[in-house]
């Protein structure tokens, strides 16, 4: 039996001598492995392979033998959208790796079900993955259109681009703290200054934390509420984030995923371009 699905690339290997083995976060937001044959390119057409990190890709698929559910077979494919600029523009790149690496460790196994047919992606035991995919598609999307109108790129602040990407994929699991009231008191926070206290999960008054709030500490406070009611491409037009908040947007991802800075292989990438927790004022 023969899925139809879409998802995003989200990283690809060599797989013999033409094929590619490529993973890919589907709408449902699961991730499913697939051999794709002759995906390198090549053969006797001398045809491009259009198996590149980033692309939106529709494609049928069926297992790979009954045995395994963690192996698929594509056997047709076609590109709906392709991330053709960011790449040749090396920081931004960097950020594309990071953002697939990450959804690459979060996001579950698809499995085999041939109760899903063609409906693969509506699969109700998975609807709250479905954020992922909304994610993952709007940050590799809005770096793409920025590189495809030379006026923006000058200005881009790739920061602000991974910190967006950090807020909503921390909502889109229900990660994100609680900015309504403050963790110990329980006091209605409003427009009140509150200091972001992340091993606590939320923010604390002025009365609780004991100390006087500036402008960069409780701008934290201002940016979640922000995050939770824009959507995704208003927010990138936005106003930018404080350069100190990096640090601790980054050890509070860490700390919700039990990812690690040492288990990406991207991280260093992020920091050699620049782009991430390290840059503080």
């Amino acid at each position: 039996m023969q899925l139809k699905v879409e998802g995003i690339l989200i990283a690809k290997a060599p797989w013999r001598e033409r094929d590619v083995r490529g993973t890919l976060l589907l709408r449902s937001g699961q991730q499913i492995t697939a051999i794709f044959y002759g995906g390198q390119g090549g053969g006797a057409q001398q045809k491009a392979s259009t198996l590149e990190l980033g692309n939106m890709l529709h494609l049928e698929i069926s297992a790979k033998g009954a045995a395994t559910q963690d192996l698929w077979t594509a056997h047709e494919w076609k590109v709906l959208w392709a991330s053709e600029k960011l790449r040749h523009h090396w920081p931004s790149f960097c950020l594309l790796c990071f953002y697939l690496e990450v959804l690459k460790a979060l996001a579950p196994k698809g499995v085999w079900d041939e109760a899903w047919g063609t409906a693969t992606q509506q699969n109700a035991a998975t609807e709250e993955f479905k954020g992922l995919f909304t994610v993952a598609s709007n940050a590799v999307f809005q770096i793409e259109e920025a590189h495809r109108r030379p006026q923006e790129v000058t200005g881009l602040d790739l920061n602000w681009h991974w910190a967006v990407f950090l807020g909503k994929l921390l909502f889109a699991l229900g990660w994100a703290p609680c900015f309504g009231q403050c963790c110990f008191c329980g006091q209605a926070l409003g427009h009140h200054p509150a200091r972001w206290l992340a091993a606590e999960g939320g923010f604390a008054c002025a009365n609780c934390f004991g100390q006087n709030l500036d402008a960069a500490t409780d701008s934290w406070h201002q940016l979640w509420p922000l995050w939770a009611k824009e959507k995704y491409p208003a927010l990138i037009q936005m106003v930018h984030p404080l350069p100190a908040q990096g640090l601790a947007l980054s050890e509070y991802f860490f700390y919700q995923s039990s990812l690690t800075a040492a288990s990406l292989k991207s991280w260093p990438l992020l920091l050699a371009a620049g782009i991430g927790p390290h840059c503080r004022g």
